[in-house]
């Protein structure tokens, strides 16, 4: 008799992909450095120094490839002209190297961007940048289509990037619209002008138009929320982002923040955004006063929101949808816990399906010992190679109630159904085992380890490791389970494969 164990359950269902094609060097190269000179050709071996002088000259097709090491500017970084679909302009880190970005000689201004992407500045994909203290806003974005990738703002004095326009401006669905801002940080940013009541890690508000998306996003420790939705009229994704610690004085050395949001979902009742929060977590946003602290806050969006499988923990309030509207929003596994003032406030209206409150207390309690590592450091420690989130936080452990009490949402899922939360369960360097194999009169017996309650056990057999057939079905168990075979009295070889669904 042979055997063979086999788990399928091995590799974990991320929350998202990425995929990188590598392009080919269509246009012109530009090469920045610190030790270029603007009056050099821009080449690798001559670079410039700044890189406003790479931009101006780039078109579509063209990159500009900044090396690593410090760069002190001063001047806004205006981008003014465009690529085209499908030929970006590219400003990216060269390989393997990490440019950082000093604007701190900027005065604390509104008008001090360290970026401005105008309204004619479309097209562009920016890679790989860490970009500190500029006197305002360390990107602003009123252009479209533009990818911002695996970039840093950090220690500004407004949001760290911010898409939109000023306050008065009207609604267009095509003007600062279509932009992609995947995998990037955005943390300790403060205004000093409105005493810490701006600054967000991300803004995407005040008029910004239709389909801008971030994608894998962190943000932390910002004077006032992690991102901010404020007069947003069309449709806002965000998936996979986390959000923590926000609107706490101490982080800026003062005694005074601003909301301490993780993420405002709106804000002004005369503004209906749609807008779409698939996988995200918020947690320890807890600072402000009994009124601030919402994590998932609605904000007076007259919009019905939708919030699919999200995460809020140890916040003042972890859900914050209560405004009445004429809209529904829409809750679905969902997990909150350790609110302080609330876990989860909804209007009437709510369509509320598995979240981790809609089951009773004896059904299911979602608490920090469904899961692993919560800590702010580990979810502010290093990303992957390819920028993803740390692979190590917030995952649910073996046992959790929370494991297949989700319904579908159109998200790939291991088991029976989907989990509850950001994440589903996959037992990290786990394997099942086949062991203790024995002939005996009534037929073949052996015993399965390693079983961790996820789902159903289904062995199979084979004689050629071709054709299998089911052998038997049964219910989750933890650790061992005995098999015996009975139809294997007369068999010369069989082979068993084990899953647990």
């Amino acid at each position: 008799m042979k055997l063979k164990s086999s788990d399928p359950r091995g590799l974990a269902l991320a929350g998202c992909a990425l995929l990188i094609l590598t392009m080919p060097l269509c246009g012109a190269t530009y090469y920045v450095a610190t030790n270029g000179v603007d009056s050099n050709p821009g080449t690798l071996a001559a670079p410039f120094y700044n890189i406003s002088k790479a931009t101006a000259l780039a078109a579509a097709g063209d990159f500009i490839l900044v090396r690593g090491g410090t760069f002190y500017y001063t001047n806004t970084i205006r981008i003014t002209n465009s690529g085209a679909a499908g030929n970006l302009i590219r400003l990216w880190a060269y390989t393997n190297e990490h440019p950082t970005l000093d604007f701190s000689a900027q005065a604390d201004d509104p008008a001090n961007r360290a970026f401005l992407v105008t309204s004619n500045g479309n097209w562009w994909h920016f890679k790989g940048l860490e970009i500190y203290r500029a006197g305002d806003n360390a990107m602003k974005i009123e252009g479209s289509d533009n990818i911002i990738e695996q970039c840093a703002f950090h220690h500004c004095r407004d949001s760290g990037l911010q898409i939109g326009f000023g306050d008065s401006d009207p609604d267009f669905p095509d003007r600062a619209c279509s932009n992609l801002v995947l995998n990037c940080d955005s943390y300790l940013n403060y205004d000093p002008r409105a005493s810490g009541g701006n600054a967000d890690g991300f803004a995407c508000k005040l008029h910004p138009g239709e389909g801008n998306v971030f994608r894998g996003c962190r943000s932390w420790e910002n004077s006032d929320d992690g991102w901010d939705l404020y007069k947003a009229a069309y449709q806002i994704i965000l998936e996979d982002c986390w959000t923590w610690h926000n609107g706490d004085p101490a982080s800026f050395s003062t005694n005074q923040a601003g909301n301490a949001g993780g993420f405002k979902m709106g804000g002004d009742s005369n503004y209906a955004g749609h807008h779409l929060f698939y996988r995200c977590i918020a947690f320890n946003n807890r600072y402000g006063g009994t009124s601030a602290g919402k994590a998932f806050h609605q904000n007076d969006n007259q919009a019905g929101l939708m919030v699919f499988n999200c995460l809020s923990f140890s916040n003042n309030y972890n859900y914050a949808l209560n405004n009445d509207i004429a809209e529904s929003h829409e809750m679905k596994n969902c997990v909150g816990f350790a609110g302080i003032t609330k876990n989860a406030a909804t209007n009437s209206s709510t369509i509320q399906v598995s979240n981790s409150w809609n089951f009773t207390a004896a059904s299911l309690t979602a608490s920090a010992a469904d899961y692993g590592d919560l800590t702010e450091a580990t979810a502010k420690s290093g990303r992957g190679a390819d920028g993803s989130l740390p692979a190590n936080f917030a995952r649910l452990v073996a046992g959790s109630d929370l494991i297949d009490r989700g319904v579908d949402v159109g998200f790939p899922f291991n088991g029976a159904r989907p989990d509850l939360g950001p994440f589903e369960f996959a037992a990290a360097a786990r394997s099942l085992t086949l062991s203790a194999p024995q002939k005996l009169p009534g037929g073949f017996s052996f015993q399965i380890g390693g079983l961790t309650s996820h789902g159903s056990v289904i062995v199979r057999i084979s004689t050629n490791l071709v054709n299998w057939s089911p052998l038997l079905t049964n219910a989750p168990v933890t650790g061992a389970l005995p098999v015996l075979d009975s139809s294997a009295t007369n068999s010369s070889s069989r082979f068993y494969r084990v899953e647990e669904l």
